[in-house]
């Protein structure tokens, strides 16, 4: 799912493809006839909040456009913010290769249009009809009422050139800067070893991918590892890396914060001759996992636990502990094919509010069912015309006969409040979270991956996060899925981060039948599969294992297998309700 810059809506003639291919949706009907009146006319946009916001009116003249779709948000506590929601479109309306936006935000209170970005979520399966899911992010401000307050936001269809994209001084010389924002870790020898976050986008590098950039948005993927910093030969030496990393860094226009998204594993596939780096170590043993910047910034984390306390100054940097040592000197361990996932915003001190308010995800919008005041439905998942939630593109039903948002908003609220303090204090608790803290995993459900039953077997998972716009449901979702991320050991990657692809394995030789497959894997790969563990790396666990230093959770986190394939809906339900509702990029990676 490449997400491009440039989109466009065409104004096509109603039916002048959709009919001839069978299809009934149309963007003529939708977004052009129904919502704009007779020459001379204008029609009106409401703004009015459900629940308790304020009310406002608002008159569009037919030069700028219909209202297509509306953003359902709480007000954050900040006076200004980066609203951000996904909207489901019809065939044709955001297609790929454009330089224009397709549609405005209109900000309250001036009722000004705000500077707004488009990326695409997911398309249609004919290229030509383009997006059937899009992110819309505009930089809104927020009216004078309480936080927690029910906001509706209107999204116009005005095609425009974007503006251009700035970033703040601070952001762009710590970002540009070598070895200013780096990952630092220590393996049990006190080897140290470094990732320069941004080295690779100063080079250049070919393997470094876009995948959000706009007027607000600019988000860039890396994929790296750890090296020494110092290496050393010898059994008391270094290892060619420690960790695999995939990052994302997200810069946000004319703001001093930026946000970091980071995905480690330990899961390289051992295919690429030409290099050690992808060679297996079946067991990665390591100290401390560390983000190294200058000191005058804070460091936000998304979901705290018991190994990511303050940072430590050394010298005239920090150092915020991503996984802080284990005491008594022992050992954390990552076991092959192992993952997780940390989410962390940077901020300098006059921009903590706003990384605070990103970070707790209340700048989060969601589309809301409804209709024009012209009586045409506005674009969302209850619209028959852009029906396009999840893979199955169906149209979500009206629930409000079994609770209520503010209930249901509620009931998740507490769920979400509950399940992070037990991953913040590393507790054991009651079915489905019966592990504390195993390291840098807090395991979500029990430690067998084909458990019985229809617990979380959800034929179309999110329903009630949509239907109730709220915040708190989606990060339920969002802390569930990370904690169901630390106990699927199931990742294969090659020398270049990407998952591996069934022709690295192929051997032309050593088969009087032909090309042949040397592996048998269901999920995890058997230590018995010598192929992929000739070349493993064994001196470092070795050394951990003689000298005592394991760690007491090691049995409990190797209990846990990986969601199987027939229940593997367990895993994936809250990565797709993250890609749908939020275009998360770690959720989309999952994915593919």
């Amino acid at each position: 799912m490449t997400l491009l810059r440039g989109l466009t809506l065409p104004v096509q003639p109603y039916g002048a493809r959709d009919w001839e291919r069978g299809r009934t949706r149309t963007l003529a009907a939708a977004a052009l006839l129904g919502l704009v009146g007779c020459e001379g006319a204008t029609t009106s946009a409401s703004l009015d909040a459900t629940g308790g916001g304020v009310s406002a009116s608002l008159s569009f003249h037919e030069e700028d456009g219909p209202v297509v779709a509306q953003l359902r948000v709480n007000a954050p506590d900040a006076e200004h913010f980066f609203l951000r929601g996904t909207i489901p479109v019809p065939p044709g309306t955001v297609l790929e290769g454009s330089i224009q936006v397709p549609f405005s935000v209109v900000s309250k209170p001036a009722a000004a249009f705000a500077i707004t970005q488009v990326e695409i979520v997911s398309r249609y399966p004919d290229a030509e009809d383009g997006a059937d899911v899009v992110e819309v992010t505009a930089h809104v401000r927020r009216p004078d009422v309480a936080p927690g307050t029910p906001l509706v936001y209107d999204v116009v269809y005005r095609p425009h050139a974007p503006e251009a994209f700035e970033l703040t001084e601070d952001v762009g010389d710590l970002l540009g800067a070598p070895g200013a924002i780096k990952l630092v870790a220590k393996d049990p020898f006190g080897h140290d070893y470094a990732m320069d976050l941004t080295a690779k986008e100063r080079a250049r590098d070919q393997g470094v991918k876009t995948s959000r950039r706009g007027s607000l948005l600019d988000e860039r993927v890396t994929r790296d590892a750890l090296r020494p910093v110092n290496p050393v030969e010898g059994n008391e030496g270094t290892l060619p890396r420690l960790m695999g990393v995939e990052s994302y860094i997200r810069r946000y226009a004319r703001q001093d914060y930026f946000a970091i998204e980071l995905l480690f594993h330990n899961a390289y596939d051992d295919t690429d001759e030409s290099t050690d780096l992808d060679n297996a170590i079946p067991d990665l043993y390591f100290r401390s996992l560390d983000l190294e910047l200058p000191q005058g910034w804070r460091v936000v984390h998304v979901h705290d636990n018991p190994f990511n306390g303050p940072a430590a100054e050394v010298g005239n940097l920090q150092r915020a502990p991503i996984i802080g040592p284990l005491p008594g000197g022992k050992m954390h361990l990552m076991h092959n094919q192992s993952q997780f996932s940390r989410r962390i915003y940077v901020a300098k001190d006059s921009a903590l509010q706003l990384a605070e308010a990103e970070a707790a995800r209340e700048t989060l919008g969601f589309c809301v069912d409804g209709f024009t005041e012209s009586g045409t439905p506005l674009w969302s998942w209850w619209n028959q015309d852009t029906a396009r939630f999840m893979p199955q593109n169906v149209r979500l039903p009206d629930i409000s006969a079994l609770n209520s948002r503010e209930s249901m908003d509620s009931e998740y609220s507490a769920l979400f409040a509950s399940l992070a303090e037990q991953v913040r204090e590393g507790e054991a608790g009651s079915h489905p979270v019966t592990s504390g803290n195993l390291g840098w995993a807090h395991p979500f459900g029990i430690p067998y991956g084909g458990m019985t039953g229809g617990e979380r077997i959800d034929q179309i998972p999110g329903v009630e996060v949509a239907w109730s716009a709220s915040q708190a449901a989606y990060r339920y979702c969002e802390m569930r899925s990370k904690m169901t991320q630390e106990r699927q050991p199931y990742l294969l990657m090659d020398s270049n981060g990407y998952p591996t692809r069934f022709e690295n394995h192929v051997r032309q030789e050593g088969n009087p039948n032909g090309p042949w497959h040397p592996i048998n894997m269901m999920m995890t790969v058997h230590p018995s599969q010598n192929y992929l563990f000739q070349n493993a790396i064994t001196f470092q666990a070795d050394y951990v294992r003689s000298q005592g230093l394991t760690p007491g959770y090691e049995d409990a986190l190797r209990s846990y297998q990986p969601v199987d394939m027939q229940h593997l809906i367990r895993y994936s339900s809250d990565l797709m309700t993250l890609t749908w509702l939020g275009n998360d990029s770690i959720a989309k990676t999952q994915l593919n």
